[in-house]
């Protein structure tokens, strides 16, 4: 069944309009300049473990259906290596609108089943950039496995890299750790002014967020593993 092009007002169709409006102003970008073409989905590494392909995620905002959107696996398996975004033929940023999705499923509190782990990871990740200005990987694993309880998870790996001189015992503090913490006091929700912040309809903000664009989320989105999550708390 073919899909019906979205309406260029940028609206949602029977679904929630508010929804739609603040993802866009996230974005910086109307939804409906997709036109499903799927090249999005053709070139996706992750696609083949996706519960909902990347031109569809499009397509439920384009139609306001949130929860659909929020709730869905695809957005936490993308790994932002942005083939997407580079390929598209209408230049719409689809990596950017996965980071989008996933600040907002996390103040909305739907966020899958699935995504616990890589939360608790990113947290942790943020958590060691916070306090150092770069990541101090000893420190930042064993956060995440006190948050993940996986503690036995990789240990050989471990014991091979400190073997191999891989792994410091103490960390490498950059000299402007000081901005680096300003920039994480500015991305906080409070911090930004009220027109400029806004609300997603149904979604309470539960955790300050660094995904409104500060260099927290540009750092993690130069690492393909790090998406963009509210920062540490």
């Amino acid at each position: 069944m073919a899909i019906k092009a979205p309406p260029s007002s940028g609206r949602a169709v029977g679904g929630d309009a508010a929804f739609v409006a603040e993802v866009q102003r996230r974005l910086g970008q109307a939804a409906n300049i997709c036109y499903q073409c799927g090249k999005c989905t053709a070139g996706c590494p992750m696609a083949c473990e996706m519960d909902v392909m990347p031109h569809r995620v499009v397509r439920l905002v384009q139609l306001g259906r949130r929860d659909e959107a929020l709730r869905c696996a695809t957005i936490w398996l993308c790994a932002s290596c942005e083939t997407c975004s580079s390929r598209c033929p209408k230049d719409f940023d689809i990596a950017r609108l996965m980071d989008v999705l996933r600040e907002m499923s996390i103040e909305a509190g739907l966020a899958h089943r699935s995504a616990s782990d890589i939360i608790r990871f990113h947290r942790s990740f943020l958590n060691s950039v916070r306090r150092h200005g770069r990541t101090f990987e000893p420190e930042m694993v064993l956060e995440y496995k006190l948050r993940s309880r996986h503690f036995l998870q990789d240990t050989l790996n471990a014991v091979r890299m400190a073997f191999l001189g891989k792994l410091r015992l103490l960390p490498r503090n950059v000299h402007g750790r000081k901005g680096v913490k300003r920039i994480f006091r500015a991305s906080r929700p409070e911090a930004q002014p009220r027109t400029a912040r806004g609300t997603c309809s149904s979604a309470t903000a539960i955790t300050p967020s660094a995904t409104t664009q500060a260099a927290p989320s540009a750092a993690a989105r130069t690492n393909t593993t790090s998406p963009s999550v509210p920062s540490p708390g």
